[in-house]
């Protein structure tokens, strides 16, 4: 015959008192590399190793993952610190209500979504891993991947690559090629459902090919960048009064004090690159062809890009 035994414990349903308690934080049971990633499961850990070296002990009604009040299982409990008996408690959510214990439920939820945002990342790692690894990405290969990536480098590749032992910090990123949200989509994708749409497949797979050819860009791209520079010439004198066709290769509306203004870059052939800040009211495109006549303003020379000119008071000839 089962002998029934009844509790008379401060800690007990019938004895409890909120007051003798003092909220310490959210207890998990998830995995151990889950906890170290936490700060907030991390700190309460930290926190019991530290009283427990002082003295303190867990109640005698506790038991793993039960609540030390009603013995439910809980994944997710509060941790109470007993000063009167140097005790500690976990204790489930509907204790901590029922019985006004002071838990942080906000503190509950965001320890919740901490873990359920791991466990995804984790899970989208592993499918990154594998598919990466079957379009033939490998530790020689990762470098290019890096670079072509460039600014919209997301957190679960940069741990891939990181893993085949690339330097992040001391490689850099191409910041020409910037696809950050796209780079985010395919994440999302990824950890979500594993699978991909066939146009985030080409995209990914236009970057492998990106990062393929690499080298072979990256000197083809000096190359160009070295003739134009030794082809620049500066056009005309200070002061001068010139009248130029050519093509808008840059244009960017900024905001200034005295209101809105156009950066415009002309390419006038012949190595003959124009620069102007404009501030009418027409408005600039990439890849017009122009008749413009302006006022050469000031002559400068970049070590990349060569030698322009800048000029103001420019007017395009309809």
């Amino acid at each position: 015959m089962c002998k029934t035994i009844t509790r008379e414990d401060i800690h007990c349903p019938r004895n409890f008192n909120a007051d003798r308690y003092e909220f310490l934080g959210v207890w998990a049971f998830v995995e151990p590399e889950c906890i170290q990633e936490i700060h907030e499961l991390l700190l309460v850990r930290e926190q019991v190793k530290a009283l427990f070296r002082s003295g303190w002990r867990w109640a005698d009604h506790h038991r793993g993952s039960q609540c030390d009040i009603c013995g439910s299982h809980h994944m997710y409990s509060f941790v109470l610190a007993c000063g009167e008996t140097r005790e500690l408690l976990r204790i489930g959510g509907d204790c901590a209500l029922k019985f006004e214990a002071g838990g942080d439920f906000n503190a509950l939820a965001n320890v919740r979504r901490a873990v359920s945002d791991w466990r995804q990342l984790k899970t989208g790692k592993t499918k990154a891993h594998a598919m990466l690894a079957e379009a033939g990405l490998d530790a020689d290969f990762a470098l290019q991947f890096v670079h072509v990536v460039g600014s919209g480098f997301q957190p679960w590749l940069e741990e891939f690559v990181v893993g085949l032992g690339v330097d992040i910090e001391k490689e850099g990123f191409n910041p020409e090629l910037d696809k950050t949200l796209k780079i985010r989509d395919i994440m999302h994708t990824i950890v979500r459902t594993g699978r991909l749409s066939e146009k985030q497949s080409s995209f990914l797979g236009s970057l492998l090919e990106q990062a393929r050819d690499f080298a072979g860009s990256k000197a083809r791209r000096e190359a160009k960048l070295s003739a134009a520079r030794e082809a620049s010439v500066h056009v005309g004198q200070v002061g001068d009064k010139i009248e130029l066709e050519g093509t808008v290769t840059f244009q960017r509306t900024c905001d200034g004090h005295y209101g809105t203004y156009q950066l415009v870059s002309i390419d006038c052939g012949e190595g003959r690159k124009i620069f102007t800040r404009f501030t009418g009211r027409r408005q600039f495109e990439k890849g017009e062809a122009i008749r413009f006549r302006a006022t050469v303003k000031e002559h400068t020379e970049d070590a990349k890009f060569g030698k322009s000119t800048t000029v103001n008071r420019i007017k395009v000839v309809e």
